[in-house]
């Protein structure tokens, strides 16, 4: 299981662990969020194949470690999908990054691969969109994305 800090080890490349501890001190979080973050009163345990050099990992990771911060009952397992790709292919047949999944016990389900659902289309026909998103200008539709998956 990879910690956060083990995932910015996935590459060796500062430039890239930087990059992903700025954008994550770039996400600020409602005090509405965070009081809805911190409800949520289970185990979550997620795995979520990403890399620090794709830069729509970086900013999904950014958003779910800021929400992590309030849910001191979440655990993230980090993944390298070079390494393991067949688990990764076992539950999302795309194999894209960032993928994360909500695992209960046994059951697997996808919360979303490479981009929200309900971005994937815009994003994937517009590069300004694309810009967007990196930048962090869709961070909210992540955070709903992903909350709704943990309550």
């Amino acid at each position: 299981m990879a910690t956060f800090k083990e995932y910015l080890r996935f590459t060796d490349e500062m430039e890239y662990m930087d990059k992903q501890i700025r954008l994550l001190g770039e996400v600020n979080l409602s005090e509405d969020q965070q009081e809805e973050l911190e409800e949520v009163d289970k185990e979550i345990n997620l795995l979520v194949f990403a890399h620090p050099k794709c830069p729509d990992c970086s900013i999904v990771i950014a958003v779910l470690e800021a929400m992590r911060r309030f849910i001191p009952s979440m655990n993230v397992d980090y993944r390298k999908r070079s390494e393991d790709k067949e688990l990764l292919l076992q539950y999302s047949p795309e194999g894209k990054i960032p993928t994360l999944f909500i695992v209960d016990g046994i059951k697997v389900t996808r919360i979303f691969s490479e981009y929200p659902e309900n971005l994937k289309e815009l994003i994937q026909n517009s590069e300004e969109e694309k810009e967007k998103f990196h930048k962090g200008m869709f961070n909210e539709e992540i955070y709903k994305q992903i909350l709704g998956y943990l309550r």
